[in-house]
């Protein structure tokens, strides 16, 4: 058993990675073919850059069209696949997973590519990672140090048991930049991350994870999955849209730095938005996981009979830690506890050996304090999210590949809210949610959120869809879930 060092040693550790990932590499090799093998080909590019030692380069003539694979391409040394300006589309014809990185010692960046319809139908084998018997990763699996920018991941899927995630499985750190993981799905028993399942440590910057999903009724992080004792850092972000049949449909992750980002329109069982999960710590500090100047808001838990939260369960077992909310807008949420609370895993209560202290300062509460047991400073209390819809408020950086571009989208507060000019900016955050040319703080006092009001007028149509449900439809959900036996998976203490 390996000791996972604290996010932002293991984000340095992350940086160094990247540099070799970036040196000069030692060959380029241009692809000038759509067809799946033979001269010309992506497949004969990543043979030559497999078979030439050092960081390779690969990259493609403009105007290619999507290319199509028939099985997966296998990387083995240090690779870069560049889309270029114009993007590169790689499929995999909904029958096979589209790139394998089996080695761990090897590093992987890609760029300006769309990764789509990418499909295994295996079960997870966790002792032969990213091999064709290991169906973790329905577009890209990489028990490497990965690197992705600018690249549009979608309209993949994994069928097999514990065959984490539907987009993305990332064994090795990753860091995602730029990026929007979108519309995929896992459908295995215990198949985690129907977006993105990464293993040890992840940094998400200005990316998007929407519409992605994990169908079984024991799975976690419809999203985003990572297991407890993990490091996640994410900024400028946004989880929305996701669905668990199990728990946490945004996103289930542990050991965590999350800032300016927003989670939304999530749904699931238990814990319809987000799990904080340092329950069972794997070596190491559990350090204090921190949520600061974010939006948690409209998740839903479709659980009628469940304790937990519908914006945010903050999960305990056996390791000791404090989990800390700072700027926070967690209010609008559905469930029957409210918007947020401290549950324990353990289905007998005596196992849940461990305390909790959950601290929060300038947030908006949709519910009462009664959960917060350690320090409660300049809150907001059963008050109302007063949002404008989800939508694109500007943005200094798109994400995706080209051809998918997009500003993340953010709610912004209306003039009535009661989170303008009370929140804080503990982080000496320079810009709110949307990057640079958008300061965090606006007059004396940041807004609550990941927004700061006064900058952007008139609101714009939001640049994305994003399915809200009526109480209707809420109430049709949970007779579904009910009817097909969902519920079970929702009771207090399960996670």
């Amino acid at each position: 058993m390996h000791k996972l060092k604290p996010v932002t040693r293991a984000l340095l550790g992350l940086g160094l990675i990247a540099g070799l990932c970036t040196q000069a590499p030692a060959a380029t090799f241009e692809v000038s073919s759509t067809a799946d093998a033979g001269p010309g080909s992506l497949r004969d590019a990543v043979a030559q850059a497999n078979a030439n030692p050092g960081a390779d380069s690969i990259t493609f003539v403009d105007g290619l069209g999507t290319i199509t694979l028939l099985t997966p391409l296998v990387s083995t040394d240090e690779l870069q696949i560049l889309g270029g300006s114009s993007g590169q589309t790689l499929s995999g014809g909904n029958q096979t997973r589209i790139l394998s990185v089996p080695n761990d010692g090897d590093s992987l960046a890609l760029s300006d590519l769309r990764l789509t319809n990418g499909r295994t139908t295996t079960d997870g084998d966790p002792g032969n990672p990213c091999t064709a018997s290991d169906g973790r990763g329905g577009a890209l699996c990489s028990n490497a140090a990965t690197f992705l920018t600018r690249i549009t991941v979608e309209n993949s899927t994994t069928l097999g048991a514990q065959a984490h995630g539907g987009g993305l499985y990332l064994a090795s750190g990753a860091s995602l930049d730029d990026s929007i993981v979108r519309n995929n799905t896992t459908q295995g028993d215990a198949a985690n991350g129907g977006g993105v399942a990464a293993d040890e440590l992840m940094f998400v910057h200005n990316s998007l994870i929407q519409n992605n999903e994990a169908i079984a009724v024991n799975a976690r992080g419809g999203g985003l999955y990572m297991p407890s004792g993990t490091d996640f850092e994410m900024r400028y972000s946004a989880v929305i849209a996701n669905v668990s049949g199990g728990s946490a449909g945004g996103l289930r992750v542990s050991r965590t730095l999350m800032e300016n980002s927003t989670v939304a329109n999530n749904n699931a069982v238990v814990g319809g938005g987000m799990d904080l999960d340092v329950s069972i710590n794997l070596g190491g500090d559990p350090g204090t996981p921190i949520i600061r100047n974010s939006t948690i808001v409209d998740n839903f838990d479709s659980d009628p009979v469940s304790t937990s939260g519908g914006g945010l369960r903050v999960l305990y077992f056996q390791t000791d830690y404090t989990a800390r909310l700072e700027s926070v807008l967690l209010a609008g949420n559905f469930g029957p506890s409210g918007n947020l609370n401290v549950v324990g895993v353990a289905g007998n209560p005596d196992l849940n050996t461990a305390e909790v202290t959950l601290d929060v300062l300038f947030s908006q509460i949709g519910n009462g304090a009664a959960v917060i047991n350690g320090i409660d400073q300049n809150n907001l209390f059963d008050t109302s999210a007063q949002l404008l819809p989800l939508g694109d408020r500007g943005c200094a950086a798109m994400a995706g590949a080209p051809g998918t571009r997009l500003c993340v989208p953010v709610h912004e507060v209306q003039a009535s809210s009661p989170a303008l000019d009370a929140g804080s900016n503990p982080g000496n955050l320079e810009w709110d949610q949307r990057g640079e040319g958008f300061p965090r703080v606006v007059g004396g006092q940041a807004d609550i959120g990941a927004f700061e009001s006064g900058l952007s007028g008139a609101p714009t149509v939001p640049a994305v869809g994003v399915p809200v449900l009526d109480p209707q439809g809420l109430g049709l959900m949970i007779l579904l879930m009910a009817l097909i036996g969902l519920v079970v998976i929702g009771r207090a203490g399960r996670g």
